[in-house]
């Protein structure tokens, strides 16, 4: 079932292309705060597309003209939401979490000029942990927040417990799992594509003008602001749609459980 969710979340992705376009630009000008919160409202939408739909389902795959990037107010507060339940179900991850560290042994050492933080191997593990579950619990909440259309309909802790047992728990930490690979793989494979852009024109430039080029901007090397600039505006966007359409999906599947049940 992962593998179709990943699969159908994919191919929903690469057909919204104008989609990724936005989110890219509107990325750029994230930290003006207000495109954050528009790219989370456009992150509602499309799950609330995929909460219509169904998995592999060729006629049911939203096209760019479904995802208009209108009503620009109503965007702002399903953003707004969307924001509220990250922040809510992160918090104590990250207050549990930041005890732990404040109250656990970890050494940072300095090696030639270099820092290293060397954390005891149970410590990272009750960290992953932690984490995990919040992340589970937000991939939950969201969409049955936009399933009932209420906000306080995220935060039911029983409902949402009983979602996770519907859909089993091992679904989704296979589903929560295979997207941070995709995440870090896609990540990869640019930065071995910018990698190679940018040696085959340093090898152009030695081999036809004698001039060794000084890729840097401001001490930072020019590779990775390319690589940055590109993540922000190609691998960002690709994750925030997969995620938003996947996120739908996994959710679906508890109702398909619940209906073969009966």
């Amino acid at each position: 079932m992962i593998l179709e969710i990943f699969k159908d979340s994919l191919k929903y992705t690469f057909k919204n292309v104008k989609s990724i376009f936005t989110i890219g630009i509107l990325s750029l000008f994230s930290f003006l705060i207000i495109p954050q919160i528009l790219i989370s409202g456009y992150s509602y939408r499309i799950t609330e597309i995929g909460l219509e739909s169904m998995i592999n389902t060729e006629m049911l795959i939203a096209t760019d003209t479904d995802l208009r990037f209108d009503n620009l107010k109503k965007m702002l507060i399903d953003g707004l939401k969307v924001i509220a339940i990250i922040i809510s179900y992160s918090l104590i991850p990250i207050v549990i979490m930041s005890m732990i560290i404040i109250n656990s042994s970890f050494v940072i050492s300095n090696i030639d000029n270099n820092f290293y933080l060397n954390i005891p191997p149970e410590l990272f593990l009750t960290v992953l942990i932690i984490g995990l579950i919040a992340a589970i619990f937000i991939s939950v909440a969201i969409p049955h927040m936009i399933e009932n259309k209420s906000l306080k309909s995220g935060f039911k802790i029983k409902e949402l417990i009983e979602i996770i047992r519907s859909v089993g728990i091992i679904e989704y930490i296979l589903y929560i799992m295979g997207s941070v690979i995709i995440l870090i793989s896609m990540s990869i494979i640019l930065f071995l594509i910018v990698q190679l852009l940018i040696s085959t024109l340093n090898f152009i430039l030695i081999n036809t003008l004698t001039i060794m080029p000084n890729w840097s901007l401001m001490g930072v090397n020019f590779d990775l602001i390319i690589y940055g600039l590109l993540m922000v505006l190609i691998i960002y966007p690709i994750y925030l749609i997969f995620q938003a359409r996947g996120m739908a999906l996994i959710y679906e599947t508890a109702d398909n459980e619940e209906s073969e049940d009966e």
